[in-house]
């Protein structure tokens, strides 16, 4: 993430802009989307690799990580859980961003998902937990919606869709380029849950990068809630 952020800083018209007290101050740029969606997808991709095991070590009888047909099945419950709920509320939480603004809902994904990698890595013999996190997960699931559209915010209507298409080349393609032999690596040195403690890590960094450091995109006066300022009545009377 170092470089897409440096590269936020130095975009021109993205990053920085002079303010007449000689103050700095961050603009809205569509690599702040890159970024935030990238370490959303980073985080995916450390769990991908390991979920399937850690499901068998709490589904199998002698805790063994070898997937078996009752893994299988509880691992594809549960992730139908999270898909169904997830098409159930994407929508209404991007809309919601058009309302609240893109910050707070991209910090509640990467909120959410933390807490969706931190139940799964943590619970050992209790099913329910698995179903619990794949909720969880389901009623935040909306990163790569918001992102979307911090871009479109974010980039003139000329470049709108070439950023899309940088957007997801890089945060989603690249972020498992980098996750799959993570995740292989910290599991093979430091055990089979580590990857999802290391997931949870980098959504919680996600959140508040969001909350402290990403400018809003979407200004108050552009959100849907905005009254519009009186107009005068150029009615004219009946005759």
């Amino acid at each position: 993430p170092g470089p897409l952020l440096a590269a936020a800083h130095a975009a021109p018209g993205g990053a920085r802009s002079k303010q007449p007290s000689g103050t700095s101050a961050l603009r809205p740029s569509f690599r702040w989307a890159v970024l935030h969606n990238w370490l959303y997808f980073l985080a995916l991709g450390l769990t991908i690799p390991v979920l399937p095991r850690i499901i068998s070590t709490i589904v199998n009888e002698d805790g063994s990580t070898d997937v078996s047909p009752a893994s299988a099945v509880l691992g594809s419950d549960v992730e139908a859980l999270d898909k169904i709920i997830t098409f159930l509320c994407v929508g209404f939480l991007g809309a919601l961003s058009d309302v609240v603004g893109r910050k707070p809902l991209m910090a509640y994904s990467a909120l959410g998902f933390a807490a969706t990698c931190y139940l799964q890595a943590t619970t050992q013999k209790t099913i329910s937990v698995l179903y619990l996190a794949d909720l969880v997960d389901g009623v935040s699931s909306c990163m790569n919606t918001v992102c979307q559209a911090y871009v479109a915010d974010a980039s003139p209507p000329a470049r709108r869709a070439v950023n899309i298409g940088i957007f997801q080349g890089l945060s989603v393609a690249g972020a498992f380029i980098l996750g799959f032999p993570l995740s292989a690596v910290l599991a093979a040195k430091y055990g089979l849950r580590a990857p999802m403690y290391a997931a949870s890590a980098v959504g919680v960094l996600n959140a508040a990068i969001a909350l402290f450091l990403t400018p809003e995109s979407l200004p108050k006066a552009q959100r849907s809630n905005a009254r519009p300022a009186a107009q005068p009545n150029h009615r004219s009377r009946p005759l």
